[in-house]
């Protein structure tokens, strides 16, 4: 299913077996129960399913815990302008079944059994934490921001949307901060319409990666492939062997030293790559709306391409060419620029 609801599938209270108890956060008539405390959650004290929206205060302080709970339908969130910085661990032992979950500013988030949600937003508090959702198998958006110690996402799956792994909150490369670098492990994931790794990211692994970018009529904007990454003294390696369905956008920025495509054989993209540390790239892409090669250059092999669109070439160092560096100058007649490679016979 590519979109799931926007509200997961609420069951009667049988459903849930003879225990079950079904609560709601809007018996007050409001549309979303405002929790200032920790003791405000009391409430839903035996409860197995929720449904309804729980905004957490900016003046929250303390861990937030629902146990027992397998089901909410609903969101649980920080205030959007105001998140609350004193927020500490989020506790959702039992829960299977998840609307969304927003948090601006947090300690920890532990939903170990958590396998499918609609949203997952986790923007770090501090400069160590975990995150656990080893169990998620499908959400439409998974957004984790921080340097956390420990990202746990180890069955996911399918993100229909978006899936966003960033060192820092904000996504972006900050050269004067030096933040603890992230691993971003993701073993299980085979299909999502965009995937973006950004800032302080050490090492991606994505062993069984199929698809990115989904060019289905439900799909209103098709993203693809976007690694900007803040250079450090070990520059990022992205290898994804088994990615074959390329779609949207390929963007590499900052702090890359390799990029690995060596099974696309499908696609509709427009490709950007202007690394700061040395490049080395191979893909078997065949044909791109526009290819745009800039940046520092060590290496590169296209050995199966055919039209690659509009072409732009700022590179360098001046390299030696070779038989795909002197197939991309041929598509740029008659220029003089300085990095042009040495011609070869082919």
């Amino acid at each position: 299913m590519r979109y799931l609801n926007s509200y997961l599938a609420f069951g009667l209270g049988v459903s849930f077996g003879a225990l079950a108890k079904e609560c709601t956060t809007t018996e007050t008539g409001e549309e979303a129960l405002l929790v200032t405390s920790p003791d405000q959650l009391d409430v839903f004290e035996g409860c197995t399913a929720i449904s309804g929206d729980i905004v957490i205060d900016s003046s929250y302080s303390g861990d937030f815990i629902l146990s027992g709970v397998t089901t909410f339908a609903g969101n649980i969130s920080t205030d959007a302008e105001d998140p609350a910085q004193d927020l500490g661990s989020v506790e959702l032992p039992d829960l299977v079944d998840l609307g969304t979950i927003n948090l601006g500013s947090v300690v920890n988030a532990h939903l170990p059994k958590v396998e499918q949600a609609v949203d997952i937003v986790l923007v770090q508090a501090s400069s160590s934490g975990e995150v656990d959702l080893g169990s998620l198998v499908e959400a439409n958006n998974v957004r984790v921001q921080g340097s956390w110690t420990t990202i746990n996402v180890a069955s996911l799956k399918t993100v229909n949307q978006v899936a966003q792994f960033c060192g820092v909150s904000g996504c972006g490369i900050y050269p004067d901060t030096n933040p603890p670098f992230i691993s971003v492990d993701l073993p299980a994931l085979e299909t999502t319409n965009h995937l973006e790794v950004a800032g302080t990211v050490e090492s991606v692994s994505v062993p069984n990666l199929e698809v990115v970018g989904f060019q289905e009529p439900e799909i209103a904007y098709v993203q693809g492939l976007r690694i900007n990454i803040q250079e450090s003294e070990k520059d990022l390696d992205f290898d994804a062997p088994k990615l074959h369905t390329l779609n949207g956008t390929l963007e590499v920025y900052g702090g890359v030293s390799g990029l690995s495509l060596g099974a696309l054989r499908e696609g509709n993209v427009g490709v950007t790559l202007n690394a700061r540390a040395p490049l080395n790239v191979y893909s078997t892409l065949r044909t791109t709306s526009h290819f745009y090669l800039w940046g520092t250059l060590e290496s590169i092999e296209l050995p199966n391409f055919v039209d690659l669109g509009s072409v732009s070439l700022a590179y360098e160092p001046r390299l030696p060419c070779n038989e795909t560096l002197y197939r991309l100058w041929q598509l740029v007649p008659g220029s003089s620029d300085p990095n042009k490679c040495t011609e070869i016979e082919v």
